[in-house]
């Protein structure tokens, strides 16, 4: 089992985030748990519409890896940078902002590892959003030190229509790893029955998997 500790800082829309997670995942079958508490959360925004990415950001770090493909540990021995730039838009396609994720990954011990995460950006839309079911992001090597890959997904608006997201998602890798990369699809599952976000009091649950594809 590997485990995460999350340590959260940013403002969105003029608002800060403050807090810290704690994510397990166990290589061997990709199953994830993680959970979050924040002091200061902005009620203007929603983590559903990052796909959860303030957990996720770390989708392939130790999924369960399939045939030649390796995960962001495999490669990187735990010491790299991931960011996620998400682009938001109604069902009519009007802009309605832009969310940056951007995580720096240290390994403390072999199976534990620590995350500082900012998250900055604007958001203009609704919040009331149902929870998601997760997403899939192919993820292209270049040169032998960062993976970038980009994936449409789309929300549901409880009661209605839908929020469209345009992400790009780049790992950078911090630890002058020179043996060849190969181009994976990280494959990641929620569990909508028994994750849940909650607004106040600012905690998120969230239970999924994580499998790893060549491609």
């Amino acid at each position: 089992m590997v485990t995460i500790h999350f340590n959260y800082s940013g403002v969105v829309n003029g608002q800060p985030i403050n807090g810290n997670a704690v994510l397990q995942c166990d290589p061997e079958t990709g199953n994830l748990t993680a959970n979050a508490n924040f002091a200061s959360f902005p009620d203007s925004f929603n983590p559903s519409l990052a796909g959860f990415s303030l957990v996720s950001i770390s989708c392939s770090n130790s999924g369960k890896a399939m045939g030649s493909a390796k995960n962001i540990i495999d490669v990187t021995n735990g010491l790299y940078s991931s960011i996620r730039e998400i682009e938001l838009f109604d069902a009519s396609s009007n802009f309605l902002g832009n969310i940056i994720i951007n995580g720096t990954f240290t390994k403390v011990t072999e199976t534990m590892y620590t995350a500082n995460v900012t998250v900055t950006g604007n958001y203009s839309g609704p919040v009331n959003i149902l929870f998601p079911d997760g997403y899939t992001l192919p993820l292209t090597a270049i040169g032998n030190y960062k993976l970038e890959g980009t994936f449409q997904k789309s929300y549901q608006i409880d009661g209605g229509s839908t929020i469209l997201t345009e992400n790009r998602h780049t790992y950078y890798f911090n630890n002058g790893v020179s043996t060849p990369i190969g181009n994976i699809e990280c494959v990641l599952s929620y569990d909508t029955l028994t994750s849940y976000w909650l607004p106040v009091p600012k905690i998120l649950h969230l239970v999924g998997s994580s499998i790893i594809n060549p491609l």
